[in-house]
This record gives C-alpha cells, sequence and structure tokens, in this order.
C-alpha cells in the first residue's frame, strides 16, 4: 500500500470520526440541539395536511420515540380568535392509524388532548367548519409520562400552519404547483465500502460521491426552502405536487425498493420536508412520478411496498373522501374546488414497459408505449363528461406520450405539448378539447415553457430544486427558462392567470385561461 494511500485512509477515518464528534456535540447542546431531541422524542415527522373538503381537512402527525398526548387548537383567519378542539380517537384497522373526528358542537371550550402512541401516525379528520375559511392551525404535543416533572418543565413540541376549507362556486382563489424536488434522502446516501479503501483510485471515486451527494443535498434543501417561502408566502389555498418529489440515484436508476422500511424511509423523509416548509400553503395535493418505485414495470411486492409507504405518509384524497373520487390507491383522484376541476393522473403506475434513459434494450419502451391503462383512461372520461365547471385542469407528472429532442429522451416520456398527438395521449388530448379542457399542467423535464396545442396550454412550472436541468436536445423545447421556481395560479369566474415564479420571486412568463362558460 502506498503512503498516499495510508494517508488517505488515515484522512478519512479522523474525518468521519471528528465529524461524528462534532455533529453528536452540536446535536447535544445549547437551545436547538435540546429542542431538536425533545422533537424528536414526540414527532416522528412534521404534521401535513390533506385531503380538504368544504368543512374540513386532515390532519395527520406521527408519533416519535415516547408516547405524548396532542391538542389541537384552531384560529379563524378573519377573526384571530382560537378555540381548542374536542376531538376522539380510534386505532384503525390496521393498527397503525388513530383516526380522530372533530365535532362542530364542540368548537368551543377546551378541548381533551389525545393519546398517542409512539411511531403511530395519527389523522385528525377535521369537520363542521364553513366553506371558504381559511385557518391557522397549532398542534402541541405533550410527554405523556413526564414522570417527575411537572409544569413547565414537561417537554413539549409545537407545530403550527394555515390551510382553507373548499371554496364554493363562484368563489376566487389561488393555487401554486410545485414539481421535481428530487430530494437527497440521508436515509439513502452512500456508503464508502471497505474494499474501496484498498484501491487509491476507487477511494478517491468513493469520497468524489460522497461529496457530490452531500453538497446536491444541501443545494437542493436550500433553493427548495426559497421556493417554498415565495409559495407560502402568497398564502394559496393549496398546493399540487408535480411528482419526482424524491430521488434514488443511490439505488440505481428508476429502481424499485428491496423492501417496506426503506420504501417508508424515504417516504417519511419526503412527507417531513414538504409538510415543514409548505405548512403554510394550505392542503397538499401530491401527483406519482416516476422515481417513487410504482412503476408497472417494478415487481408487485416491492411495488406494494412503495404504495403502501406512500398511502401511509402523503394524504392524498381517499374513495370516500367528501367531493372526490379515485383509485382506492390514491394515485389517481379528482376533486373540484370553486369554479374549477382538477383531475389527477399516474402515467407510470399503469404503463407495463420499462422506460429508463437511454437506448435500447436498456430501454425497450418507446414514445407510444405510456398508458393510463383502461380503468383509469374510463375515470379520466367520466370525470370530464359528468362535469361541467368554469374551468377544468389535468396534472400529470409528464404527458402519455413522448416527443423529446431525441428518441432517447422521447422514450422517456419528455416533450410536453410537442407529443399532444403521440400514442395515448392524442386521445387524452381530443378528451380536453371535446370537454373543454383549459390546461394540461406537468413537470419531469425540469424547465419552464408553455406550448399551446389546440388552445390548450401544455404548462411546466420548471423545477423547485432539482440539480438537472435540460437543453433543447433533451426536450425539444425552442422557449423555456431554466431556472428553479414554481408556478401561480390564480382563478376567478371572469378569468384565470398563470404565472412561471422564478426562485427570485420575479414572474418569467404569464398567460390567462378564459371559463368554458
Amino acid at each position: 500500500m502506498t503512503l498516499t494511500l495510508r494517508l488517505l485512509r488515515i484522512s478519512l477515518c479522523w474525518l468521519a470520526l471528528a465529524g461524528g464528534l462534532w455533529v453528536g456535540a452540536k446535536a447535544l447542546s445549547g437551545k436547538d440541539g435540546f429542542q431538536n431531541r425533545v422533537r424528536q422524542e414526540l414527532m416522528g415527522a412534521h404534521p401535513l395536511v390533506g385531503r380538504a373538503t368544504q368543512e374540513g381537512v386532515t390532519l395527520t402527525v406521527e408519533g416519535g420515540e415516547r408516547p405524548s398526548r396532542v391538542t389541537l387548537e384552531l384560529t379563524p383567519c378573519d377573526t384571530g380568535q382560537a378555540t381548542q378542539l374536542h376531538f376522539s380517537a380510534t386505532r384503525s384497522r390496521d393498527a397503525r392509524t388513530l383516526e380522530a373526528d372533530a365535532w362542530p358542537e364542540s368548537l368551543a371550550g377546551s378541548g381533551p388532548s389525545v393519546w398517542l402512541p409512539p411511531e403511530t401516525l395519527m389523522e385528525i379528520v377535521i369537520h363542521g367548519l364553513s366553506a371558504s375559511s381559511s385557518f391557522f392551525w397549532s398542534l402541541t404535543l405533550e410527554e405523556a409520562e413526564p414522570g417527575p416533572r411537572r409544569g413547565a418543565a414537561v417537554h413539549r413540541v409545537q407545530e403550527s400552519g394555515r390551510f382553507t376549507t373548499v371554496r364554493d362556486p363562484g368563489q376566487s382563489f389561488h393555487f401554486a404547483l410545485v414539481s421535481d424536488m428530487h430530494f437527497f434522502l440521508d436515509s439513502l446516501r452512500p456508503s464508502l465500502p471497505l474494499d474501496m479503501l484498498e484501491s487509491e483510485g476507487m477511494l478517491l471515486y468513493g469520497l468524489d460521491s460522497l461529496e457530490w451527494f452531500r453538497s446536491s443535498r444541501d443545494t437542493i434543501r436550500h433553493e427548495f426552502s426559497l421556493v417554498a417561502a415565495n409559495v407560502c408566502r402568497d398564502e394559496p389555498d393549496f398546493v399540487i405536487g408535480l411528482g419526482d418529489h424524491f430521488d434514488l440515484h443511490t439505488l440505481g436508476f428508476n429502481p424499485a425498493f428491496s423492501n417496506m422500511a426503506l420504501a417508508e424511509q424515504a417516504h417519511r423523509e419526503t412527507r417531513d420536508l414538504l409538510a415543514e416548509h409548505l405548512a403554510d400553503a394550505g392542503a397538499l395535493y401530491q401527483v406519482l412520478g416516476n422515481w417513487e418505485g410504482e412503476s408497472g414495470d417494478h415487481d408487485p411486492e416491492q411495488r406494494a411496498f412503495a404504495r403502501q409507504a406512500r398511502q401511509r405518509y402523503q394524504v392524498n384524497p381517499r374513495p370516500g373522501t367528501p367531493g372526490c373520487a379515485g383509485s382506492e390507491h390514491e394515485d389517481y383522484y379528482r376533486f373540484s374546488w370553486g369554479d374549477g376541476l382538477f383531475v389527477v393522473l399516474n402515467v407510470r403506475g399503469y404503463t407495463s414497459t420499462s422506460h429508463l434513459l437511454g437506448g435500447e434494450p436498456t430501454n425497450p419502451g418507446g414514445p407510444t408505449d405510456f398508458t393510463l391503462g383502461d380503468a383509469q383512461f374510463e375515470f379520466l372520461e367520466e370525470s370530464l363528461r359528468l362535469s361541467d365547471p368554469r374551468y377544468k385542469f389535468l396534472c400529470i407528472h409528464h404527458v402519455v406520450g413522448g416527443n423529446g429532442g431525441d428518441r432517447a429522451n422521447s422514450s422517456y416520456g419528455r416533450g410536453g405539448g410537442r407529443a399532444a398527438s403521440v400514442g395515448e395521449q392524442a386521445r387524452i388530448h381530443e378528451l380536453m378539447k371535446q370537454h373543454g379542457v383549459q390546461a394540461l399542467f406537468y413537470g419531469h423535464d425540469h424547465v419552464f415553457t408553455d406550448i399551446v396545442v389546440d388552445g390548450i396550454h401544455y404548462a411546466l412550472p420548471g423545477t423547485t430544486s432539482a440539480p438537472w436541468r435540460f437543453d433543447e436536445q433533451d426536450t425539444g423545447y425552442e422557449t423555456f427558462w431554466k431556472t428553479s421556481g414554481h408556478g401561480r395560479v390564480e382563478v376567478t369566474p371572469e378569468l384565470a392567470t398563470v404565472e412561471f415564479v422564478n426562485i427570485r420571486g420575479e414572474v418569467l412568463h404569464q398567460f390567462t385561461l378564459d371559463p368554458s362558460h
């Protein structure tokens, strides 16, 4: 072994030791370290709001390492007068979820707290509120078994946010679109195998990979936090996430999860980041992308790991959610808000051919192989046919076809409106024309662009933070913006306005949509 390699090995060991000691000392010392430890004891992940209805929302919270007592307080945004909720809790059929109902007759006065077991997900289903109303919520978790400590010495953690109940027809509202966060997850960080230490070249490659992961992770989270702050500053009624919220490159390219624990870690960490930074942005509706381990070509058992983890940590509409409809797997659904109908679709989950980024045989699927499947296509047709609001929007990770800058990217689903007449997307486009859909919002290509086909906008609101930005040779787009940012949509009975907003809060592009009647 060369002297250089020996020195590298010694340095690596010291760096790992020093880093571990520094992190440990930081976590255990000071006010912030103490608060982080208390939060870890009482709360597993930040509370997340979803499944908005005309009379409430579902608020989910996960217990931490120790049992806690949960208290919920609501403050109407227009009055500023806080009320504590009475609510009960019962275990669900799988014994992993608690469901709590807030009763309208108990909105005034002091309400009881609910016991939350360790590492248990609790769902608080709030109902009995007024439609078209905004509330601040405050959730307090307090240790249930403080022992000899009492009063101010009892450990507690408080989380807060804002939500709006579903708007009545005729009411104006606005919502935000975010896409392709591609969070690099600590639970999936690359490791440095011991056999790498035997080769100077492999060791340098491994250290390079670790540094790339760390710096990319930090940049992604920083940019997302800035974009999320812009979103929350506008106080939208809700946010739609257009897929690829986390990244699995450390496991391979679009891989399946090998076990349930890994899937849960990925969804839990992602949910924690989304809930922390978008707490003031209302309910979150999530679209499936192509990195969640649920593609139709994945092994069914491994796909089940990802699906169960997603349903545990996301809060998408379920069959039976008032005002909504969709799949029992919560992967495609519809909901109404004011004068708008929103149909959320899942392109990758029902496409059985493999669509990786490369040529044959690594990417046997082609631009025309994408499909919604029969049941989902019928759901889309029914959703557009049975409802006649002023505005109709489709939301999907990428169009059900491909026409990118080359064959490989087309087979990967790039191209947006350029693929309006490709494969099954041609049938969907005809449905949109027939039933007056004004816009299809999608992600996947990591840039801002807007293509109009037959009066329908194929609008891509960029990426909040993905480290890859694609050029014309990849996407085929002639006009596009490569900066981070989000989409902002203002809907009134007379007009809908869509804006592309960059990370600095500047409007890059704007277009308007006329109501269908």
